[in-house]
């Protein structure tokens, strides 16, 4: 079987889809090892990805100059506001569709077409080419962004035409799927489509990334260390986790000799926090390379923190949930009344993410746990198994 796979984003470090990505085309070559894999990777600029450790038989690399031409800005500056049409997306749909339109679909019998990032050129791209039929169709978030939870985007006539322009994509493509079922469900209703949007989870393979090359990382200094690791975004609540810590160490006194809170972290408000910590036994540090932090997390680590968008709900599936799974470490999951984590996590780790006391006995209750030598139930269980996402992309497929 000859397979194809079109992705935007290889990169090891400093992206979550660049990490599932990469995973998907390791999951692939364990379901079909005799397949003849090929991968397209379009990007803009030039990337650290280390591609000798995919498994695949062939790459294209396809540079895409995301320079705009000075008439496509100036004429831009008009047709947005009177024609609602962004003719800065359109030159980049178009770079994308002439390489795509160069690719004879019957030299391959599967597609999978990944999105990265926030305007999903890949999938557009898509558009009036003959390899639209054959496709399988990743959405990794909300398409258009105004109906991402996390999103302060308004509703304008501009990303209306955006949904009208995916919904014709989506309806003659030969399937679609996404990592969370919440967004399955959410995406079919949105775009009124009759075609079932499967759900399959982020992966997460080690094999993929580079993971004997030396690192060093800092060694934790308490008995036990209970870290985040990421970015401070899309009204991630973390002042709440810091709050909950702070209050647990002040009812626990014997905690303040054996635990401390590592919170690696970048984004705009991560110089912010620092102003609320209140005790030594929160150490703020800034980000590690993707390898370096999945090193210290495996070594140092004993409970691992995920913090989702604190909204009402949230139908994402956050990449790095497969990433700590791999871990085999209790993971807090500071998530809000509705989420795909929600869904497929034990209860013994998820909390209200704008409940401090909740956050904190869920807390307590892992510490606990250690100290007591307790064994831990499985925080997803076989979700994210290698089992699942065989049946899960052969009943796409097939």
């Amino acid at each position: 079987m000859r397979i194809l796979i079109l992705v935007q984003d290889l990169r090891t470090s400093g992206t979550s889809e660049g990490v599932v990505s990469r995973s998907f085309i390791f999951r692939m070559r364990q379901v079909y090892p005799e397949s003849f894999i090929r991968v397209i990777y379009f990007k803009h600029s030039d990337t650290f990805d280390e591609i000798d450790q995919l498994p695949i038989n062939e790459i294209k690399v396809v540079k895409i100059n995301a320079i705009y031409p000075s008439h496509i800005l100036w004429l831009n500056k008009f047709y947005w506001r009177i024609l609602h049409i962004s003719l800065k997306e359109r030159y980049l749909q178009n770079l994308y569709r002439a390489e795509i339109q160069s690719i004879e679909p019957s030299c391959y019998d599967q597609v999978f077409v990944r999105s990265a990032g926030l305007d999903y050129e890949v999938v557009l791209g898509l558009s009036k080419t003959s390899l639209l039929n054959k496709s399988y169709l990743n959405f990794h978030d909300p398409y258009p962004v105004f109906w991402d939870p996390g999103s302060k985007s308004q509703l304008t006539m501009l990303e209306l035409l955006r949904l009208r322009s995916m919904h014709r994509i989506i309806e003659k493509a030969a399937g679609v799927f996404t990592p969370s079922s919440i967004l399955s469900e959410h995406l079919q209703y949105l775009y009124g489509s009759m075609k079932i949007f499967d759900t399959i989870p982020h992966q997460f393979e080690p094999l993929a990334f580079n993971m004997d090359k030396e690192i060093i990382y800092r060694r934790k200094e308490k008995r036990i260390q209970i870290s985040y690791h990421g970015a401070l975004q899309f009204r991630r609540n973390i002042d709440a986790i810091i709050e909950a810590f702070q209050i647990l160490l002040d009812e626990n006194i014997n905690f303040r000799d054996s635990i401390e809170l590592v919170l690696r972290v970048r984004g705009v408000d991560s110089k912010k926090i620092s102003k609320k910590v209140q005790t030594k036994n929160i150490i703020i540090l800034d980000c590690l390379s993707f390898v370096e932090s999945y090193k210290e997390q495996q070594t140092e680590s004993d409970i691992c923190i995920i913090v989702e968008t604190c909204n009402s709900y949230s139908n994402t599936l956050p990449g790095k949930a497969s990433v700590l799974n791999q871990l085999n470490k209790p993971i807090l999951i500071s998530s809000p009344p509705k989420s795909e984590l929600r869904r497929i996590a034990d209860e013994l780790y998820v909390a209200d993410c704008d409940s401090i006391s909740q956050l904190k006995e869920k807390m307590k209750s892992l510490i606990y746990k250690i100290e007591n030598n307790e064994n831990f139930p499985p925080v997803f269980g076989d979700y994210f198994s290698k089992e699942n996402f065989a049946k899960s992309i052969k009943k796409l497929a097939n």
